[in-house]
């Protein structure tokens, strides 16, 4: 009996410090999250607790929602924003913190209905969270891709609703930003993809050049981790259905994601 006392109290230690080694190390973290362990980069970023390992969680919880692979789209975008306000109650000038929330924002406006959207005023909100990320980060590309993704899903969310007359959203206001974005990041997959994917859910008709900018940006890229490989994968498909007529059903699924 005293044996196996002795043993437990030299277990708890241990496992106390593999827990620190594994939550402690913020390269880890992305290297987790690189590497497609969205799961794991999450848990680890919300056990070391730190404002940065927090933004990284709320990262990794992104990422997931971005490829479809959250179970659950709705509380997967509320935890993303909680794990984001945590990080950013421990310092308010995080400016990665205030990105990830704003995406993750976003993300929720994407999962929720139209009805519930405007019936809790969702859109002035998403686009103030972007706002403030931008007042931490001015010229950041992800957040005009963020602002142009603003405008783009709420034309195509809103149906006959005149978003334009009570919001602001403007197709030419998205587009400029989803411009700048790309001038200041002409390589990055996930603002190219975004961008192309909810021109074309708009605007069907720019089909020949969506597919064209698919074939001679996209496929040629060579990516740099996991999250671009299965991006890069998804946008793949969505080429591959020009041959076949399904195309712009599978770039509405994308951007439902």
């Amino acid at each position: 009996m005293i044996r196996l006392i002795i043993r437990f109290v030299l277990i708890i230690p241990a496992m106390f410090f593999a827990l620190t080694a594994q939550a402690g190390d913020l390269s880890g973290i992305q290297t987790a999250l690189a590497s497609g362990q969205f799961e794991t980069a999450a848990r680890q970023g919300e056990a070391l607790g730190t404002a940065d390992g927090l933004a990284a969680a709320a990262e990794a919880l992104n990422a997931e929602l971005l490829l479809g692979k959250a179970k659950h789209g709705k509380k997967t975008a509320k935890r993303s924003m909680k794990l984001a306000e945590q990080a950013l109650a421990l310092n308010p000038d995080h400016a990665k913190a205030r990105l990830q929330y704003a995406i993750a924002y976003g993300f929720y406006g994407r999962h929720v209905s139209s009805f519930t959207a405007w019936r809790k005023n969702l859109p002035p909100k998403i686009w103030t969270a972007a706002e403030r990320a931008e007042s931490l980060d001015p010229g950041n590309p992800h957040i005009d891709a963020l602002k142009g993704a603003w405008h783009l899903n709420m034309l195509i969310k809103a149906g006959r609703f005149n978003v334009e007359k009570k919001y602001g959203a403007n197709r030419d206001k998205g587009v400029t930003y989803f411009k700048r974005a790309l001038a200041g990041k002409p390589n990055d997959m996930i603002i190219l993809a975004n961008y192309l994917m909810l021109l074309y859910v708009l605007e069907p008709q720019t089909g020949p050049r969506i597919k064209a900018q698919l074939e001679t940006r996209i496929l040629p890229h060579i990516p740099d981790n996991e999250i671009e490989r299965q991006l890069k994968a998804q946008m793949k498909h969505v080429y591959e259905g020009f041959a076949n007529g399904t195309s712009l059903a599978r770039a509405k699924s994308f951007i439902a994601q």
